[in-house]
């Protein structure tokens, strides 16, 4: 739909492209849609408005024979015309085909547990639609027309919704599904699974924390891996410490890192830094290669804390990263939030304190896009020099330290580290070790140490 479809592509064999293209409604006779085999590769670009008959039976030929990725595979629904993927390196800002639901005329998009829902079109609306019946939907997750929603079990009796003024992107990589839109609170939205990854407005709060509070820990960190944390905002944050002369980054989805430069370069920056090297790779197995003792620096960023069974959560992993830190090396990982599923929080210190031997302690900080406004950190040192994580020992300049950043820091400073390990009074256990086995306070730490 929306043009022409190049002869190149796995469904080369329909006779009538040309007349699909002339009867699309609007139909652009210069859009071209191609369609990489791998699906690594798949991104999702225009659609005509016109249901296009003829095209749907050959499309279905052409997955059954794993030719294509339908690009609503990935949300819970089919879009019914594949002429609508091309490669990464060309990504389109035209919109997308969505689902509507013919009962009560609402456009919903799905994706994983999330929805985007948006109404009917209109004259001037941003997008197109098609009048398609959706039987996947569900009365549990809430559709507002126009809003996204995050909803997901462990949060029960509430979502999280924002206002889509466009959809820019949605598809598909061989490990996961992504999609960009355009919000009118928060800027440019990234939706990863289903799952709010970060916006414009916030993302310097989450990516500033998660790098500074690890390597403001430890004097002069030379060597640092990052693990998963495609999007380049972290190594952005890394790239203003002067002492650091190499930083590795594993990251599997090649897509996603693609997605993140041509949709938020200001995040991606980051992979300009001339000291960072990329290893398409999965991070246990990079670990395994690597020798003892490498880093002084690990940082985690590879896994939604809302699944605590997830590989990078179990001891061998764990293992792996105390292997690659130097003594009184650190290692930093998101953490969940205080609000939801604390038991988890304390279950993860008490797994990671006799692996790492030092110091573990609990921060946390305020990102207003997440659910309940506040995500933490778990920071552990190895066994070796005392690393205090409430007092940085190695300050940044928030006046010269930019790196590849192009503005200063708009977060973290040296009050903000030390408050971030002030928790509210409900929550202190998580770290004095109050009806807790096996979790210490610093007093603890220090003792050890003497």
């Amino acid at each position: 739909g929306g043009g022409k479809i190049d002869r190149e592509v796995a469904l080369e064999d329909i006779d009538n492209v040309e007349e699909v293209g002339n009867r699309t409604e609007k139909g652009d006779q210069d859009a071209k849609a191609h369609v990489d085999l791998h699906a690594s590769d798949l991104v999702a670009s225009r659609g005509g408005q016109e249901e296009i008959e003829g095209v749907e039976e050959e499309a279905d030929d052409a997955y059954d024979k794993e030719d294509v990725v339908p690009l609503g595979h990935a949300f819970g629904s089919w879009v019914e015309d594949l002429g609508l993927l091309h490669r990464a390196d060309s990504i389109s800002e035209y919109n997308l085909y969505v689902k509507m639901a013919k009962e009560d005329g609402v456009v919903v998009v799905r994706n994983g547990d999330s929805e985007v829902s948006l109404p009917p079109i209109s004259a001037g609306t941003e997008y197109n639609t098609k009048e398609l019946a959706d039987d996947n939907l569900t009365d549990d997750h809430p559709k507002v027309p126009g809003w996204f929603s995050e909803y997901c079990p462990i949060w029960p009796g509430q979502a999280h919704f924002l206002k889509v003024e466009k959809i820019l992107f949605q598809g598909r990589s061989e490990y996961q599904s992504m999609m960009v839109f355009q919000s009118s609170a928060y800027g440019k939205v990234f939706i990863l699974d289903g799952a709010l990854q970060l916006t414009e407005k916030d993302e310097f709060a989450y990516q500033e924390m998660i790098t500074h509070l690890p390597l403001c820990s430890i004097p002069n960190p030379n060597k640092v891996l990052l693990i998963g944390g495609g999007d380049g905002g972290i190594l952005r944050e890394i790239s203003r410490h002067s002492s650091v002369q190499h930083i590795d980054i594993c990251e599997i989805d090649t897509m996603l890192v693609d997605v993140y430069k041509k949709y938020f370069p200001s995040v991606a920056v980051g992979y300009e830094d001339p000291r960072v090297t990329l290893h398409v790779k999965d991070g246990s197995a990079f670990l395994k290669s690597v020798p003892e003792g490498t880093y002084d620096a690990i940082i985690v960023d590879a896994f939604d804390p809302i699944r605590p069974d997830h590989e990078l959560h179990k001891t061998p992993f764990f293992e792996l990263v105390a292997k690659a830190l130097r003594p009184g090396g650190v290692m930093c990982i998101q953490a969940e939030s205080i609000w939801f599923r604390s038991l988890d929080i304390e279950q993860l210190m008490v797994k990671c304190r006799p692996i790492f031997k030092g110091s573990v302690r609990y921060a946390w900080t305020i990102v207003p896009a997440y659910p309940s406004g506040v995500i933490g950190f778990l920071l552990c040192s190895t066994e070796g020099p005392l690393v205090d994580f409430r007092n940085p020992v190695n300050p940044i300049d928030p006046n010269n330290s930019y790196g590849v950043a192009k503005e200063p820091l708009k977060f973290y400073n040296t009050e903000v580290h030390m408050a971030a390990f002030c928790l509210p009074s409900f929550a202190k256990k998580v770290n004095n070790g109050s009806k807790m086995n096996g979790v210490g306070t610093l007093a603890a730490d220090e003792a050890k140490h003497k």
